[in-house]
């Protein structure tokens, strides 16, 4: 499993992501999008290749810290969740070209590069 590079669980009714997804060291792409996802584990911080990471449509109301200490990611899918703003780590991940924030609570329903957020 230490070689695995894409993992997607989309649709699977998951409510947890398991705190041993940080040992998938050569991870680049992750979906968890349309489950019931309520938090995601801080270890996702861990995976340095992870390129796209996809979590939409879930219940998140947050996202951990963690994820700007992700050095490659380049995308990021945080659409139809339950944020009440834009989850603050977003500013801080700086190799994100594309930020997903359509159709949550506070955005305007379209894919924006980080730099266009206020």
């Amino acid at each position: 499993m230490s070689k695995l590079e894409v993992l997607d669980l989309e649709a699977n009714f998951l409510q947890s992501v398991p705190v041993e997804i940080s040992e998938l060291s050569n991870l680049r792409q992750l979906n968890v999008a349309a489950n019931q996802l309520a938090f995601l584990p801080p270890e996702l911080g861990q995976l340095n290749q992870l390129e796209v990471l996809e979590v939409g449509f879930n219940q998140l109301g947050s996202l951990p810290l963690s994820l700007a200490q992700l050095p490659k990611l380049r995308q990021l899918g945080i659409s139809q969740n339950s944020w009440s703003r834009r989850p603050e780590v977003v500013r801080e991940l700086e190799a994100v070209e594309v930020v997903d924030v359509g159709g949550g609570r506070g955005s305007n329903g379209l894919i924006q590069r980080k730099f266009h957020f206020c």
